[in-house]
């Protein structure tokens, strides 16, 4: 026979194999940690790539919104008369009061 046929293998004992498996174990467990720690990376990068881009959206919905709807800047002559009345019944004044001020006949 040939040197390889006679030739036994070693048998090893339970406790040998599981003390293997532990290393084995504790090395996978160092490669879940590093992966876990790339992933929580990548979370936190995406997250801010998302939240940068969301705040562009609202910023180009606000600017869309203000362009479509835009403020007056110039009022109209009946505007600037309707905010001189209010301002002058905040100050307490009447309508009666008001156009006697304004030299206007009072309904009555």
């Amino acid at each position: 026979m040939s040197e390889e046929m006679t030739k036994k293998r070693v048998r090893r004992t339970a406790q040998q194999r599981a003390e293997d498996m532990i290393g084995e174990i504790a090395h996978l467990e160092e490669v879940l940690e590093k992966q876990t720690e790339k992933k929580r990376a990548a979370m936190e990068e995406f997250d801010a790539r998302i939240a940068s881009t969301q705040k562009k959206i609202r910023a180009l919905q606000k600017k869309r919104a203000d362009l479509l709807n835009p403020k007056s800047k110039q009022r109209t002559k009946r505007q600037k008369i309707q905010n001189l009345v209010k301002q002058a019944q905040k100050s307490g004044l009447k309508p009666d009061e008001i156009a006697a001020r304004l030299g206007l006949p009072t309904e009555e």
